[in-house]
């Protein structure tokens, strides 16, 4: 603001841009920022706090869709509340991640981003690299007196640690940026339902309150996990998440086509009982699936479900720009790969894996959710006599793609793509305030998936690994079918 006075240059360091040293004074604790310690702290975080920027905006490209959309709602949509950050974590916060949504909204829908987005990213690690190796070395110097000591111990805690931190596990991320999610066992002997002791689903459970959307009453979670019966539990992200919106499609897919085996259901959403009816009713969930809202995410919590990236920091991370790092890969293995498959298609999966698909594109146009029709050529056909020049999504769903080259099974290129830019533009963003949850730590906590048989024994549990990198609902229902 202009009530602040940049601070001037270290004596021996490079000039910097003033936009540089803003991000210096609000990366130094208010009580250092007049003192040689904190002139000395800003110079250290100059490298680390913009190499995190670099890195960050360049490589969230290769997110399109997901990162440009949700960020672009949680940093730029009038309205929206924002955690205040705390003053050791400002540089790191709302501010941040709006300057990084709009790298994200340049990249939006467009595949060719892509590969230009991972050859700059290269440049970008080479330089946080640089300034990460920079920092170490300052920071290795050993204290000569007790007031260079006591200097020390104040910098371990300093705002500049969590961004070198935050720095190296996007790095890491980075290098492994287009690998797939990876695998875990989701029999007895997941490590997720090991990790919950003898007391099981049920004991974890148990004390856990959510709220039915039928009539708005609490209920107790065991007391809806016990059937007695072979039982589905979807616990989704919140519902105003990718996540949610995809799993819910997908129930919707299986519940019409009679794909549950017989075997009792119930789907917990984090938010609110409202946020939940506004969800249900945009994606025209059937009557007879019992929803349940989760407004604290008391039950994903219980059962070990990830907390999305860096939790360890979440005192100093705003919970929107962990989302963002999420988009990265940091905490969320695959999400970059996962987003891509949108853009070039699997054709691999089953029939039954993309009908939910076909349904999703006619259901979303059918509500007027953004695109509601597409060209009916290709740049290169010719337009046939009478022929419109575009095709309603929501009469012919999937068949666009069908005899254009692109093969007959799995999904074809831009296919799901077009789902989720129907979920994130019209679905979303647009009523982003209606779905959120109510607090923004529950931003990045993730979901999960468990099959009980009739003795309240799990025989299925898996975990969501990160932003669209959830348990296929196919695979759930697999699970149920096979007991």
């Amino acid at each position: 603001s202009g009530a602040r006075q940049l601070p001037a240059p270290v004596p021996g360091s490079p000039r910097r841009s003033p936009a540089l040293r803003a991000m210096a004074v609000l990366s130094v604790p208010a009580e250092g920022r007049g003192s040689r310690a904190g002139a000395e702290g800003r110079r250290r975080g100059f490298d680390g706090a913009a190499a995190v920027l670099t890195a960050a905006a360049v490589a969230a490209a290769v997110a399109s869709e997901s990162g440009a959309s949700f960020l672009g709602a949680a940093a730029g949509q009038e309205g929206l509340p924002q955690r205040r950050p705390s003053p050791h974590a400002a540089s790191l916060g709302v501010g941040a991640a709006g300057r990084s949504a709009a790298v994200l909204g340049a990249a939006q829908s467009s595949s060719s981003m892509a590969t230009a987005a991972a050859l700059a990213a290269s440049g970008s690690v080479l330089a946080a690299v640089g300034a990460v190796r920079r920092a170490a070395r300052r920071g290795a110097r050993p204290a000569k007196t007790a007031r260079g000591a006591a200097s020390a111990a104040a910098e371990e805690d300093s705002p500049m640690k969590t961004a070198g931190n935050v720095l190296w596990a996007v790095l890491i991320a980075l290098l492994d940026i287009f690998s797939a999610p990876p695998e875990e066992p989701t029999g007895k002997d997941a490590p997720g339902l090991q990790a919950l002791g003898a007391g099981g689903i049920l004991g974890a459970l148990k004390g856990c309150t959510i709220e039915a959307l039928s009539d708005g009453s609490a209920v107790d979670a065991a007391s809806v996990a016990a059937t007695g019966a072979t039982t589905v539990l979807l616990f989704v992200t919140h519902f105003g998440d990718f996540n949610s919106w995809e799993v819910a499609q997908q129930l919707r897919s299986a519940v019409r086509t009679n794909r549950l085996g017989g075997a009792k259901l119930a789907v917990v959403g984090i938010g609110t009982v409202a946020a939940g009816r506004k969800f249900a009713e945009m994606l025209e969930l059937p009557q007879d699936v019992p929803l349940y809202a989760d407004p604290r995410g008391a039950c994903h919590a219980a059962l070990g479900f990830s907390n999305g990236a860096l939790p360890e920091y979440r005192e100093q991370l705003n919970p929107y720009l962990r989302v963002f790092l999420m988009l990265l890969g940091v905490g969320s293995p695959g999400t970059i790969r996962t987003v891509l498959g949108g853009y070039f298609g699997n054709s691999s999966l089953s029939k039954e894996r993309v009908a939910w698909v076909d349904e999703a594109l006619k259901q979303g146009a059918a509500k007027g959710r953004f695109p509601t029709s597409v060209p009916q050529r290709l740049p290169w056909e010719a337009k046939k006599p009478g022929e419109d020049d575009m095709v309603e999504l929501a009469v012919a769903g999937s068949a666009v793609w069908d005899g254009r080259g692109f093969g007959e099974t799995g999904t074809r290129p831009f296919e799901l793509a077009t789902v989720r830019l129907q979920n994130m533009v019209s679905g979303i963003i647009a009523n982003w305030n209606e779905l959120k949850p109510p607090d923004d730590e529950l931003l990045v906590r993730q979901g999960g998936a468990v099959v009980l048989d009739g003795q309240g024994q799990a025989v299925y549990f898996c975990r969501d690994k990160g932003i669209l990198t959830y348990p296929p609902v196919e695979d759930v229902l697999a699970a149920a079918r096979g007991i």
